[in-house]
């Protein structure tokens, strides 16, 4: 199967016939989950497969510049589960846990059969940074 591939763009016109959109650079395998607006620019969570059952978490601020968009890590994580929602502000963010990105989102019947990713679907992390 290969790679999924999620991207982040910002809009900065939408006027009929001067749309202008632009990328928001990611690391390479870092997939864009969410994207949220703060006014120091927007803040982008990636998810990024790391290893069997493992996933980088990473929340990064934007700040425009004459080279364009430039990243600033503000946290970075693992979990079993990629992190799907991000809300907050200012150091103070919440995370919406999900099941990976073209995978199914039910878990088993049993919990006993649930893996570490399953159990955790739907779990809401609270990060201060």
């Amino acid at each position: 199967m290969a790679a999924a591939t999620r991207q982040a763009f910002v809009a900065s016109d939408l006027a009929a016939g001067r749309v202008a959109v632009q990328r928001l650079p990611l690391p390479a395998g870092a997939m864009a989950m969410d994207l949220a607006t703060t006014a120091s620019g927007p803040v982008v969570l990636s998810s990024e497969p790391s290893g069997p059952g493992q996933w980088l978490q990473t929340i990064v601020q934007f700040h425009q510049s004459p080279a364009g968009w430039q990243p600033r890590p503000l946290l970075q994580f693992r979990t079993a589960a990629p992190a799907q929602s991000l809300a907050g502000q200012s150091g103070h963010w919440f995370l919406g846990l999900g099941p990976a990105p073209g995978e199914p989102g039910e878990t088993p019947p049993s919990r006993s059969s649930c893996t570490p990713a399953q159990n955790l679907s739907g779990t809401v992390v609270e990060v201060w940074r």
